[in-house]
């Protein structure tokens, strides 16, 4: 009775927290650098993208030996730089998203920003990111289209799940121990997060009604924003009475 109270209690003082608008900020920022990143990228690969339309493969059969080297070789040089620029723009985005949650979890834990920290913390991010890319690869590449939409979800939950916990004790302690300890949380005390997620969920129902009116997107967006800030301070919360 007590634990249900005192969780209703920290869902009502989650909301008083002034610093969820610097939060909301911190993550607009992020999508706004994404953004920037994705158009960047875009506009980088159009040359190579050219070459591979103007590459006729109707009648390869017909081409010459140079003809035919010439075409493995824009391949070869594509491939090449597809999987450089994938790699630069992975690298880039853990870099943005290392910098702009490291920046939240220090204002949500008042702790002190530093480049060692954020140094840290991007190493930290380099790690925990590479199993999770390789399980959702093995989502999207290894089952059938039709049923990407539950493995995808479950992805999901699991990794905010387990990020959130990590980005909040991490910040107290800046040690990479804390993954483990991490898992170990959420594993083990996965039934305190039960009534939190419940509570998440239906104020996420209640949230999604928006969506009945003719609001502009930009607006729902910044709602669905606003709420994932409040979902950062509300998780932290949880998590450091857990710890």
């Amino acid at each position: 009775m007590n634990y249900l109270k005192n969780t209703l209690k920290t869902y009502a003082n989650s909301f008083k927290n002034k610093k969820i608008l610097l939060v909301l900020a911190i993550n607009i920022l992020f999508i706004l650098i994404t953004t920037i990143l994705i158009k960047l990228t875009k506009i980088i690969s159009q040359s190579q993208l050219q070459k591979i339309n103007e590459i006729d493969l109707s009648n390869i059969v017909s081409q010459t030996e140079a003809q035919l080297q010439a075409t493995v070789s824009t391949l070869r040089g594509f491939a090449l730089f597809a999987v450089l620029t994938a790699i630069l723009f992975l690298l880039l985005l853990i870099i943005n998203w290392s910098l702009c949650q490291g920046i939240i979890y220090n204002v949500l834990l008042k702790k002190k920003f530093s480049l060692k920290y954020l140094n840290k913390f991007l190493l930290l991010n380099i790690i925990w990111f590479i199993p999770w890319l390789i399980i959702i690869f093995i989502v999207l590449f290894g089952g059938k289209i039709e049923s990407f939409m539950i493995p995808t979800l479950i992805f999901l939950f699991l990794f905010l799940h387990f990020s959130l916990i990590l980005y909040t004790l991490f910040t107290k302690n800046n040690k990479l121990s804390q993954i483990k300890k991490s898992l170990k949380l959420g594993i083990t005390k996965f039934h305190y997060f039960i009534i939190p997620y419940i509570i998440i969920t239906i104020t996420f129902i209640i949230l999604s009604q928006l969506n009945l009116f003719n609001l502009n997107f930009i607006v729902i967006a910044l709602v669905y924003l606003l709420f994932f800030s409040w979902l950062q301070n509300y998780t932290k919360e949880v998590v450091i009475s857990l710890a």
